[in-house]
């Protein structure tokens, strides 16, 4: 849409390349380690609009539910929160964003289930200036866990490399992970959503991509994200994951404003539907009740 690409150039950056890092279009940096598929990247600068998407991080719909929430906050305080967070790169770009917007305070939170990937998130937020200082105040939290809807403790897929990055929690330590692949887990503790909110009276954007989850966590939930939630981007797994959580939001009062459908192929050999995905879809849903 014409006027997605307007929106998308209000936000862009100018910023030079760094060695070993790529630039995205809106100044922010990532070290090629956390990103390896993208290496040939190494040292650019993305130019143009990453519109259907990026090549590195993710499509058109993710990047417009953050900049539409931008768009639509008022105040001087902005807070987001990423659950699955990978090494934060979500609440990462909202913080660099929300400060050039000119918001006093930003509160950020990441949550992540695999070690390997929680050393990255505070490196990852200082490379690119989210320290504090005199003009923004920010409140960083990186918080090793996994989402669930019950405290104890659940089992994740050990992550030794940045290509691994996607695994589900599951209550049971199995030794396959949901598209059959022969995985070891690592024990990990359970935040639930009240866990993660804590001390947050309003959140303006939850970025959800908990790989299959979402569904259980979201739908057990939604009274809370109803009360606490202005706007949320949902990264789907399945259909039928997709037509539960429409279901539950629609009854609770959202509105489904951005969606592009999970591509998926159907296989006998395969576990489940969510294995069955060959490409996630999205949801972005405002909350009509808190939305500004």
């Amino acid at each position: 849409m014409p006027e997605d690409l307007q929106l998308f150039e209000k936000y862009r950056f100018e910023a030079s390349g760094l060695e070993g890092h790529i630039t995205d279009y809106f100044g922010v940096r990532t070290p090629v380690e956390y990103v390896p598929w993208a290496r040939a990247s190494a040292g650019q600068v993305q130019t143009e609009a990453p519109l259907p998407d990026d090549g590195v991080r993710a499509e058109a719909i993710e990047y417009f539910a953050l900049l539409d929430t931008l768009e639509n906050s008022r105040g001087s305080e902005f807070s987001m929160i990423e659950l699955g967070a990978s090494y934060g790169p979500w609440t990462c770009l909202g913080g660099v964003l929300a400060a050039r917007a000119g918001k006093k305070k930003v509160s950020l939170r990441a949550v992540e289930a695999a070690s390997f990937f929680m050393k990255h998130i505070p490196a990852y937020f200082a490379l690119n200036g989210l320290k504090g200082g005199r003009k923004t105040k920010f409140e960083l939290k990186a918080i090793h866990g996994a989402v669930g809807i019950k405290p104890g403790t659940m089992h994740f897929p050990k992550v030794t490399s940045a290509t691994e990055n996607g695994g589900q929690a599951l209550y049971e330590n199995a030794t396959s992970d949901y598209v059959g692949r022969t995985v070891e887990h690592e024990p990990v503790d359970v935040k639930t959503l009240d866990d993660v909110f804590e001390g947050l009276p309003t959140i303006d954007l939850l970025h959800c991509d908990i790989q299959g989850s979402e569904d259980e966590v979201l739908t057990f939930g939604a009274a809370l994200l109803t009360q606490r939630v202005r706007r949320m981007f949902i990264g789907t797994h399945s259909r039928i994951i997709e037509g539960k959580l429409i279901e539950c939001f629609h009854r609770h009062g959202w509105s489904l404003k951005r969606e592009r459908p999970t591509h998926f192929e159907h296989r006998l050999d395969t576990l489940s539907t969510t294995g069955m995905t060959l490409r996630d879809g999205g949801q972005y849903w405002v909350n009509n009740k808190l939305a500004r």
